[in-house]
């Protein structure tokens, strides 16, 4: 992660030994390095963050991104929310289901899952 950071030029090391390239930073890049994990963990990309910390940002135009990138979260988990609603649902058919719960063919047999269409049981006979 760091010498990713490094070729971005986010977070260069203060040294690195020429015999064995051991990566060396100064404890004032700590704050620099803590600014970077935190708007990672936010899920900004490293151009995003490079444009943040070299050209410094304002309150203002944080809190827009912010506000942004909390729009795109909820994009994201409608996405996943409706993904694990259909996964659910073809976890739990119905006993007797008519139709393949991947490529919704009615065929006996789907030949891209291998699914099978559940034996019609008899009908039950009164005593």
């Amino acid at each position: 992660m760091l010498r990713h950071w490094d070729t971005a030029g986010l977070l260069v090391p203060a040294h690195v030994d020429e015999f064995n390239g051991y990566r060396s930073y100064d404890p004032s890049q700590l704050e620099r390095l803590h600014r970077i994990v935190a708007l990672r963990q936010l899920g900004f990309g490293l151009d995003d963050i490079a444009a943040m910390l070299d050209d410094g940002i304002d309150h203002e135009r944080l809190t827009t991104l912010l506000r942004e990138r909390r729009a795109e979260v909820e994009r994201e988990q409608r996405i996943a929310t409706a993904r694990l609603v259909d996964v659910e649902r073809r976890l739990h058919p119905s006993r007797r289901r008519t139709t393949c719960p991947v490529s919704r063919s009615s065929r006996s047999r789907c030949p891209p899952c291998g699914w099978r269409r559940a034996p019609r049981s008899p009908p039950s006979r009164p005593r």
